[in-house]
C-alpha cells in the first residue's frame, strides 16, 4: 500500500520536473508537445514543465557489438562459420532517437543480412582478404547513415570453414 503511494507521489512530482542534465558521453533530443524542437550537448538544461518537453537521449560513444554466429555458404560452394564484431557510434541523435526503433536490434539485424549477402557472393579464398572487410564495411555502413550511426570498424571473431551435419530422423 505504501509502496503505491510513494509511486503515485514520485509521478506527480516528476511532472513538475524543470531541469535536465545531459552526461558527457550523451546526447539528447527535445520534443515539445512530440515534435522535435532542439538538441543537446552535455550540461544542465532547463526543460519546460508538466511534460511539455521530453527528452529522448543515448549513448555516443563508440560501442563494439558481437553479432551472433552464422553458418553460411560462399559463392564456391564452402560452407564457413562468421562472427562480426561492429564497432559504431552515433552521430545524429534526432536521426537516431526518431528515425529508427530498438537501434541496437535494427544494426544487429542490418548487419547480419549484409554479411550473409556478401558472403553467398564471394568466394572463400577472397573473404580471407581485406577487400572483403572493407566491402562489408562500407555496406553497413551505408545502411547505418540513415539511422544517424557511423561504423568505425567491421572485424570478425570467427572466420573459418565448417562442416555441416544433419541428422536425419523419420517420423
Amino acid at each position: 500500500m505504501l509502496d503505491r503511494l510513494f509511486d503515485f507521489i514520485s509521478s506527480f512530482l516528476y511532472l513538475f520536473k524543470f531541469w535536465l542534465v545531459i552526461d558527457e558521453y550523451e546526447r539528447a533530443i527535445i520534443l515539445r508537445l512530440g515534435k522535435k524542437h532542439r538538441e543537446l550537448h552535455a550540461g544542465f538544461h532547463w526543460l519546460l514543465p508538466f511534460k511539455l518537453e521530453v527528452a529522448a537521449r543515448d549513448n555516443v560513444v563508440p560501442i563494439a557489438t558481437r553479432l551472433k554466429e552464422q553458418s553460411l555458404t560462399t559463392n564456391d560452394g564452402k560452407d564457413v562459420v562468421l562472427t562480426p564484431i561492429v564497432e559504431w557510434r552515433i552521430v545524429e541523435i534526432s536521426l537516431a532517437c526518431l528515425e529508427v526503433e530498438d537501434l541496437d536490434k535494427s544494426l544487429d539485424a542490418a548487419a547480419s543480412g549484409v554479411v550473409g549477402d556478401a558472403v553467398s557472393s564471394w568466394d572463400w579464398a577472397d573473404i580471407q582478404t581485406g577487400d572483403f572487410i572493407e566491402y562489408v564495411t562500407d555496406q553497413i555502413r551505408e545502411k547505418a547513415i540513415t539511422w544517424g550511426v557511423y561504423i568505425v570498424s567491421v572485424t570478425f571473431a570467427d572466420c573459418c570453414p565448417a562442416r555441416s551435419y544433419r541428422l536425419w530422423t523419420s517420423t
